[in-house]
């Protein structure tokens, strides 16, 4: 067996059957769980805004723990509702600014989810909620 440790991942298994014999030995079968790779946190960062302006937030996805970088989506939340949203690509490097599609006219709420690209190998993860305040 080859392992490709930069990738993290097995290349190729080979057998072979040594020459004279009817059969070759078996090895004993190993068993291994795989994970999806997750980002160790999102955290979210906002100025304050005025009354009926719409909030600009900065919102940063830790590297994943397979070493690469997120690559998604990101959903701003303020009362269960999406308010905002955002592409986020390589060459973001987990960072990306976000205005809010809404207006308001109190201080809010507001947590971030990271929706990946790759669910079926990546999972999804959330910050903690992050008060906004209004001047």
């Amino acid at each position: 067996m080859e392992r490709d440790r930069q990738r993290d991942c097995w290349l190729s298994v080979t057998a072979s059957l040594v020459s004279g014999r009817k059969s070759a030995t078996s090895v004993t079968a190993v068993s291994f769980r795989v994970v999806k790779a997750k980002a160790k946190k999102v955290t979210v960062k906002a100025n304050k805004f005025k009354a009926g302006a719409k909030p600009r937030l900065s919102v940063k996805v830790a590297k994943l723990s397979n070493g690469r970088r997120a690559v998604g989506r990101i959903q701003i939340r303020v009362k269960g509702k999406v308010v905002g949203k955002a592409k986020l690509t390589a060459k973001h490097k987990g960072k990306v600014a976000i205005r809010l599609n809404k207006s308001f006219r109190s201080g809010i709420k507001v947590k971030a989810k990271f929706v990946p690209k790759a669910k079926t190998t990546v999972r999804a993860k959330s910050s903690k909620k992050v008060r906004v305040r209004m001047r």
